[in-house]
């Protein structure tokens, strides 16, 4: 008589569950990084636009423009503040390739 050798449906489920364990657990880790990924974007814009803001300030040269940075594409803007004489509303906006904006930033000056 031959004896077979299989698996148990015990054995086969305690199989599945590790095999669905794994995959939740690869599932949450793949999202992590491409939240990482996002926030790093995210930081970069901002670092970008304050960078952008200090040196205007310095320069104190308010004309609209679109700049190129890397990856992204800025657009700075400066409009008048709420009919209050002498202060302009400064306008930082960062988009990626796709025109998805990242990041703005709104910050009043003197002229």
């Amino acid at each position: 008589m031959k004896k077979f050798k299989g698996s148990t449906i015990i054995e086969t489920i305690v199989a599945m569950i590790l095999l669905i364990l794994m995959s939740c657990i690869f599932v949450n880790l793949y999202s992590s990084l491409l939240d990482d990924r996002h926030n790093y974007s995210e930081l970069k814009a901002s670092s970008i636009v304050y960078d952008l803001s200090v040196q205007t300030k310095k320069e104190r040269i308010f004309i609209d423009e679109e700049i190129n940075i890397g990856e992204f594409h800025v657009r700075k803007s400066f409009s008048k503040y709420s009919n209050i004489k002498g202060l302009i509303q400064m306008t930082f906006t960062v988009s990626d390739p796709n025109n998805k904006i990242i990041s703005t930033r709104k910050e009043l000056i003197r002229e």
